[in-house]
C-alpha cells in the first residue's frame, strides 16, 4: 500500500491510498474478505473505490454533500433459517448518501437493481426516491408530504419494522409469477400496485404472511389460465379459473380453458396478513362480470369470500336467457332488442348468480348460494361476526 499525502496552502490534508489491502472488512452481519481499496483526497473531494469477490463500487464525497455510491455487484450472505437478511445493528453503520446498485444477491436470490437516498434520523432510516428493478417488478416509493419525507418512501424504523409507500408495476405477470416463485397463472398486458405497507424487519424482509396496511390491484387486458397440473404456489384471486371451474353451473360456453379480463380491481385492507376487500373486487371482460368480498388469509391460504358472477346473455343455452324471453314474448327482432333495452335491469339480476367460496388457496370449495342473485355483502353474512370477534385474536396468534 502506499500513501502520499501533500500540504496545502490552507492546510488541508491531500492524500492519496492505492492498492490498500483488507483481510476482511464488516459491514453489520456482512463480511468482505480480502478487498482491495484505492482512495484520495483532493481539496474537498473524497473518493474511495473498494473491490472484492463480493463487492465492488467507488463511493465519493464533495464538501458536505451526501455520499454519491455507486455499487456495480453487491453480494450479501442468505439468512440463516429464512431470518432477516440484514441485522438492525447496520442502522448505525449507515450515513447520508445516494446509491445506486446496478445488481444485488442475497445468497442466491437475485434482488435486481435499485437506486434510492438513504437518510437515517433519530427513529430509524428512511429510503427515498426508491426505484427499483426486481424480477420483473418496478418498485417506485413516494413520501406522503414534502415536509415529512421519512413518513413515506422505505421507512426502516429502530423498532425494526418497515413501511412501504409506492408503487408497483409490471407487464405480463405469466412471466413475473414464476420469479417470485408463483405459478403462472395470469396472462396480462399491464399491473399496477399502490399501497402503503408495513411488516417486522428490514426492508428486504417483506413477507406476506404478516403485512399489515392497505393496497389498491390492477390488471388490464389478459386472462386467468386453467392452472390443471399444479404448480409451486397460486394465490387465491390468481387461482380465479379453478373457482370458476367449480362453479355448480356450466360456463364453459362462456369460458373455455380460462376466464379472459378487460379489467381487475381489487381494493385491500390488511392485518398481519388477513386480508379482506375493502369494497367489492371486480373482474369486467366478455361481457361478464364478477364482484368478490370477504378476506384472504395471507399466511395459512384459507378464503371466506362471497362472489356474484354475472354472465353474458350469448345464447339460448342459458337457461335464465331462455327464461327471459319466454316471459317477455317478444315477436320480432326489435321486440328482443326492446326487451333487453326495456329490461336490462331485470336481465342482468336474472343472469347474476352467488357463490359462497371457502377452502384454500390450492383447494377451493364452491358453494351455490342463489340464482338470480346480485346483492353482495363485503363480509359472507354467515361468518360476519365471527371475523368481527375473532379478526383481531388471530392476528395475535399467527404473529411470532
Amino acid at each position: 500500500a502506499a500513501l502520499i499525502g501533500d500540504e496545502a496552502d490552507d492546510a488541508a490534508f491531500a492524500w492519496e491510498l492505492r492498492d490498500f489491502r483488507l483481510g476482511e472488512l464488516a459491514l453489520g452481519a456482512a463480511r468482505f474478505t480480502d478487498v482491495a481499496i484505492d482512495g484520495y483526497s483532493e481539496q474537498d473531494e473524497l473518493s474511495f473505490a473498494v473491490q472484492s469477490e463480493d463487492l465492488v463500487g467507488r463511493a465519493v464525497r464533495k464538501a458536505d454533500a451526501p455520499w454519491r455510491i455507486d455499487v456495480q455487484q453487491l453480494n450479501l450472505p442468505a439468512a440463516a433459517d429464512d431470518g432477516d437478511p440484514l441485522d438492525l445493528e447496520l442502522q448505525d453503520l449507515l450515513v447520508h448518501a445516494d446509491l445506486k446498485l446496478d445488481r444485488v444477491m442475497v445468497g442466491e436470490e437475485d434482488y435486481g437493481s435499485w437506486q434510492f437516498g438513504v437518510r437515517p434520523n433519530p427513529r430509524g432510516v428512511a429510503f427515498v426516491d426508491v426505484v427499483a428493478d426486481v424480477r420483473g417488478l418496478r418498485i417506485e416509493s413516494r413520501a406522503e408530504t414534502a415536509e415529512a419525507p421519512e413518513a413515506g418512501h422505505f421507512f426502516w424504523s429502530k423498532a425494526n419494522e418497515t413501511r412501504f409507500v409506492g408503487d408497483v408495476s409490471a407487464g405480463n405477470l405469466q412471466e413475473v409469477l414464476p420469479l417470485w416463485d408463483f405459478a403462472g397463472s395470469v396472462v396480462s398486458e399491464k399491473f399496477r400496485f399502490n399501497g402503503d405497507l408495513r411488516w417486522p424487519g428490514s426492508p428486504v424482509n417483506f413477507d406476506l404472511a404478516h403485512l399489515t396496511g392497505h393496497a389498491e390491484l390492477e390488471l388490464k387486458n389478459g386472462s386467468f389460465l386453467d392452472m390443471a397440473g399444479g404448480g409451486t404456489r397460486i394465490m387465491s384471486l390468481l387461482n380465479f379459473s379453478t373457482i370458476v371451474k367449480r362453479m355448480s353451473l356450466d360456463f364453459s360456453d362462456v369460458f373455455g380453458k380460462g376466464v379472459s379480463f378487460d379489467r381487475v380491481l381489487a381494493n385491500l385492507t390488511v392485518d398481519d396478513g388477513l386480508a379482506k376487500f375493502a369494497s367489492p373486487g371486480k373482474i369486467t371482460g366478455t361481457g361478464s362480470t364478477f364482484l368478490i368480498t370477504g378476506t384472504v388469509d395471507l399466511d395459512q391460504g384459507d378464503l371466506n369470500n362471497e362472489l356474484v358472477a354475472t354472465l353474458p346473455l350469448l345464447n339460448s343455452n342459458l337457461p335464465w336467457y331462455a327464461a327471459f324471453l319466454a316471459f317477455s314474448n317478444p315477436a320480432s327482432a326489435a321486440g328482443v332488442w326492446l326487451g333487453r333495452e326495456v329490461f336490462k335491469n331485470q336481465i342482468k339480476r336474472l343472469s347474476s348468480t352467488k357463490y359462497r367460496i371457502g377452502g384454500t388457496y390450492h383447494e377451493p370449495e364452491v358453494e351455490l348460494v342463489s340464482i338470480f342473485d346480485n346483492d353482495i355483502d363485503l363480509v359472507p353474512e354467515a361468518d360476519a361476526q365471527g371475523i368481527a370477534e375473532g379478526a383481531t385474536a388471530t392476528a395475535e396468534e399467527r404473529r411470532p
